[in-house]
């Protein structure tokens, strides 16, 4: 990773990256953030990015295992962010997961979605995903965890689900992860500050035209057996799904996970 390029890259002005550290090879960024955050208080850590060119215990949701791939191919990074934090809370995840899918959008030359709550799909593979979290023992204080498969995808033996990278579908054929970054950096900040002033709306909006581009066909919740079109997306009614004349509103806390309906 080019620092200096990625620091002219960015705003003069900024939140996020203000600070940056770049490890050769680490367990996992989340962890360093964490500690900085323990030692130094949060508010000094706030815009903290760390990122590792080789990540060897990264972890995903349910604190399943993250393939992050040989050093210097792909992008694993760690964001901590103090107060102000979005409210709800939830809204973080969902604000980088947008930034995360533009970012996507805008470097492949091929059909990009993303998956509830926070995986970005390429076709209906998966190329990146996040992981937002508040440590316990640090008040006001969350961590974004972000992996993405730039160069690199894992062997199909190693997942259960597919897998590609960013490089197998752009025009150019290899991506520069410094721009990628960059412009991942430059569109949560965005959001963060418009969801900051405006409120949730474009958000909602946003969060709403993604899913249904990932599941037109409508989708299943495993946990109730509900299934439906997506019909809206607010943070006070959550997920809006309808079935015939039937409308069912599921509560966003309650969302692990959704399945996509196929036509």
């Amino acid at each position: 990773m080019d620092l200096a390029r990625l620091q002219r890259m960015l705003p003069a002005r900024r939140r996020l990256a203000r600070q940056v550290r770049i490890e050769a090879s680490c367990p996992s960024t989340s962890d360093i953030v964490k500690q900085m955050a323990a030692s130094k208080g949060s508010a000094a850590t706030d815009g903290l990015l760390v990122l590792a060119e080789e990540q060897t215990s990264g972890r995903g949701r349910r604190s399943r295992d993250w393939w992050t791939g040989p050093p210097h191919a792909n992008l694993a990074l760690s964001i901590g962010l103090a107060t102000p934090l979005p409210q709800p809370v939830e809204a973080l995840g969902l604000l980088a997961a947008c930034a995360l899918t533009d970012v996507v959008e805008r470097t492949v030359a091929a059909p990009v979605a993303m998956k509830w709550p926070n995986d970005v799909l390429i076709g209906q593979a998966k190329i990146a995903g996040l992981l937002c979290e508040m440590p316990a023992q640090i008040d006001h204080f969350a961590i974004i965890g972000i992996g993405i498969n730039v160069h690199a995808a894992p062997p199909p033996q190693a997942l259960a689900y597919e897998a590609s990278c960013i490089d197998r579908h752009a025009p150019t054929g290899r991506v520069d992860r410094t721009l990628l970054l960059a412009g991942l950096l430059i569109g949560l900040e965005r959001r963060l500050r418009m969801f900051q002033h405006a409120g949730p709306s474009a958000l909602e909006a946003e969060m709403l035209k993604r899913l249904r581009a990932w599941a037109p066909h409508g989708v299943r919740d495993p946990r109730t057996e509900t299934v439906g079109l997506l019909q809206a997306f607010s943070f006070q009614d959550g997920l809006t799904i309808r079935a015939q004349n039937t409308q069912n509103d599921l509560p966003l806390a309650w969302l692990s996970s959704l399945e996509r309906l196929r036509g």
